[in-house]
């Protein structure tokens, strides 16, 4: 079952992806845009269309001088700059000191284990590198470098 759906899947993903048949009013033509300051830009009738505009485009934002040039108008979305700070908080429970009890012929080291409660900070420093430090309740400093892959 699974089977037919994929094959019905791709066939119809196929089907939608079809080239459109240029009319034969635009066969061989060009499509010239006129900006509002009075530059052109140029485009081949059997590679693009003229497409009533749904959204507002910032079209000043994306042209590039290649397109002047008869090359194709390549629109990128213009991606969100990403936060470079962070703020942490952490809690849990770890080593906060230790006790010693000595006998005549043994010593025993025990490990005190408490909650303890931290804050740390992120800088980004570019889009790959990172560096952090923190601070817990236990007297721990710590500085890092993360790198992103």
């Amino acid at each position: 079952m699974k089977l037919i759906i994929l094959i019905l899947l791709v066939f119809t993903v196929n089907c939608f992806a079809e080239e459109i048949e240029v009319p034969k009013l635009f066969k061989d033509s060009k499509i010239t845009v006129t900006l509002k300051n009075g530059e052109t830009y140029n485009f081949d009738g059997n590679k693009y269309m003229v497409v009533k505009r749904k959204a507002k485009v910032n079209i000043s934002a994306i042209l590039t001088e290649d397109n002047k040039k008869d090359k194709p108008l390549i629109f990128k979305e213009k991606q969100k700059e990403s936060n470079k700070n962070r703020v942490r908080v952490m809690a849990g429970v770890g080593p906060n000191g230790f006790s010693v009890n000595r006998k005549k012929d043994t010593v025993k080291v025990r490990t005190e284990q408490e909650e303890l409660i931290g804050i740390g900070f992120d800088r980004l420093l570019d889009d790959k590198m990172s560096i952090n430090g923190q601070a817990i309740s236990n007297g721990t400093l710590m500085l890092g470098l993360g790198l992103d892959f």
